[in-house]
């Protein structure tokens, strides 16, 4: 993918900011939402397995974890 992106600088010559094309843009938009969608299925994960071990939650069979997908 191109990049056109911009910059701002500082005094310094440091960068302090980006302009991005309004498509670049949705597209990492796009990207960031799908992966913010699988850490929130982790986070999910690891919470019912904490519940699991901690005796508040009963473990799914495998059947049904798979049917679940």
């Amino acid at each position: 993918m191109e990049s056109n992106v911009q910059y701002l600088m500082d005094e310094k010559g440091d960068r302090t900011a980006a302009l991005v094309p309004i498509e670049q843009w949705e597209k990492l938009l796009e990207f960031y939402e799908s992966y913010s969608e699988i850490g929130d299925s982790i986070k999910r994960g690891f919470k019912d397995v904490r519940a699991i071990k901690s005796g508040q939650q009963i473990p799914k069979s495998i059947s049904t974890f798979l049917d679940d997908l």
